[in-house]
């Protein structure tokens, strides 16, 4: 059986290192490469040869969603969304109210205390923030500007593929209720598509680094699911 080709995309301010224990799973089955937006310096010697590379399987934690390109959907067989948004700001304006006043803190602290808010976002997703890192500020500026104006558009291409979306219900970044709209999302993009969501308890924004062969699990149960 040929393996599967399966590109992961990382979210924001996060290292592909992080995802490293997805290359220990199912080597019999997966060629796994990683995109990497190189928010450290520490990675910037690391490049990807993506030559001849068409992913069946795309799998998009977060801001990697609105990272990858539209139009190599075009060809995937099942896109994978982890705590996952259609769009950052809520339709909800109380909720969006204090969605703008997170954002603006955050933009404040990048500028002025950028490690202790790297630290913050870390420990609010879960993981630890490697002090070793040489952060790109600019970049790191640059996206979370575009978190928040980014919304995902899949009217020029023509996508038939499957949709699994995957999320912690305690997440602390993006919001459990996102999964719901972002469903909704591709339902009226294409009735026709398959899309699943699952909801995973005690779990948060670092779900694909601690429940990562759950997540396989359902991947391929779902991937070869008729």
């Amino acid at each position: 059986m040929n393996k599967l080709d399966l590109i992961i995309y990382h979210g924001w301010a996060l290292s592909p290192a992080y995802y490293n224990d997805w290359l220990q799973l199912k080597r019999d089955i997966f060629n796994v490469k990683f995109f990497d937006r190189r928010y450290f310096i520490s990675n910037q010697d690391k490049v990807e040869d993506y030559a001849n590379f068409t992913p069946q399987i795309i799998i998009a934690h977060s801001l990697g969603l609105h990272l990858l390109p539209v139009d190599s959907l075009a060809n995937c067989k099942l896109l994978v969304v982890i705590a996952g948004f259609d769009q950052f700001y809520s339709q909800d304006l109380t909720v969006r109210n204090i969605e703008s006043k997170i954002i603006k803190r955050m933009k404040n602290k990048l500028i002025n205390q950028p490690i202790d808010l790297l630290r913050e976002f870390y420990n609010n997703c879960g993981l630890i923030y490697d002090q070793s890192y040489s952060p790109d500020y600019n970049l790191l500026m640059e996206d979370l500007d575009y978190l928040v104006t980014s919304k995902l558009d899949l009217s020029k291409i023509n996508f038939n593929g499957k949709v699994l979306i995957m999320h912690g219900n305690d997440d602390k970044i993006i919001n459990v209720n996102k999964a719901n709209d972002l469903r909704d999302y591709f339902k009226e993009y294409n009735q026709a598509l398959s899309v699943k969501t699952i909801f995973f308890d005690n779990s948060g924004h670092n779900l694909p680094m601690t429940r990562t062969q759950e997540c396989l699990e359902n991947i391929l149960d779902f991937y070869y699911k008729d």
